[in-house]
């Protein structure tokens, strides 16, 4: 199976104290189960963190505490079909510093 990955990684950079979301946009790529329903997991993430995923949606949340500033943190998040078939996408968060500029 393939996954499609609907849309581009979302913000790579998050802030202290924030809630940092992403959005896992996906459909399965077989022409058997186009409108299969896909279960999101994740199989990286940070460590000893609030990280979470909703397994019917995708939705990534996470927040970074002081003691993550200036880290990088990579998270990979599998979708898997109802045939147990699946794909993976990857990224990494950087956290912000007091000297970096952050989009709200």
């Amino acid at each position: 199976m393939t996954v499609v990955w609907k849309k581009e990684l979302g913000k790579t950079l998050g802030r202290i104290g924030a809630l940092y979301t992403y959005d896992v946009d996906a459909n399965a790529n077989v022409a058997a189960c186009q409108d299969a329903t896909l279960v999101f997991t994740m199989s990286v993430f940070p460590p000893g963190s609030d990280a979470g995923i909703v397994p019917t949606t995708g939705v990534v949340t996470w927040t970074a505490t002081s003691a993550d500033a200036g880290l990088l943190f990579d998270f990979t998040v599998r979708a898997t079909n109802v045939f147990d078939r699946f794909d993976e996408q990857s990224w990494a968060v950087r956290v912000a510093t007091s000297k970096d500029s952050v989009d709200a």
